[in-house]
């Protein structure tokens, strides 16, 4: 090789030696910018992060201790058909008066002069009277009554479901523990970068 390729080849190894060098300086500093931009994300995003997550906690919480009310509206026929046996003793009190106007004939043996002759004589008896009533007559009913019929209902029932008695529970929890998770890790993460 003569000397002449020897400096042009000198000379192309400086300009590729500081190409090299301006090309890593360049580099230094968009990844020193990149840094910086990461990091003031992280310190933006964290606490909004953290935030977000703490009240999408606190609402799941208060959720799983709610009660969810609501209206059923029933509007329908409502068939019975039923036999109802009756077995009772039922005490039934009379009290009334009863009248008695009536005339009776009878015979009569009279002896006048007691003599031991009797003699028949044909009287014509009235009797006008009022007989009083007082009783308690038991009176045994034994009976079975059908009943056939068909109730129309028009009526708002209203319920009222404890979340925390139902299985939407363990998924509240289980989204819960999630979010714990993802504290962790976001905090985890962003402290590489604090």
């Amino acid at each position: 090789m003569s000397t002449k390729g020897l400096k042009i080849s000198i000379v192309i190894l400086f300009i590729l030696v500081f190409v090299s060098l301006g090309l890593n300086w360049y580099l230094i500093i968009q990844l020193s910018n990149a840094r910086r931009q990461v990091i003031a994300f992280v310190q933006e995003f964290k606490p909004a992060a953290q935030n977000t997550l703490s009240t999408v906690d606190t609402e799941l919480g208060a959720f799983e201790e709610s009660t969810i009310e609501f209206n059923v509206a029933i509007n329908q026929d409502f068939p019975v058909d039923v036999e109802i046996p009756i077995d009772e003793i039922v005490e039934v009190p009379i009290s009334t008066t009863i009248p008695i106007k009536q005339e009776f004939e009878t015979t009569i043996l009279m002896d006048p002069l007691q003599s031991g002759l009797e003699i028949p004589v044909d009287v014509v008896v009235p009797v006008d009277v009022e007989v009083p009533v007082d009783v308690v007559v038991p009176i045994s009913v034994k009976q079975t009554i059908p009943i056939a019929a068909n109730i129309p209902l028009n009526l708002d029932v209203p319920i009222m479901i404890k979340v925390s008695e139902t299985d939407l529970v363990t998924y509240i929890q289980q989204l819960r523990q999630g979010i714990a998770a993802s504290k962790a890790f976001i905090e985890e993460v962003t402290a590489e970068f604090e």
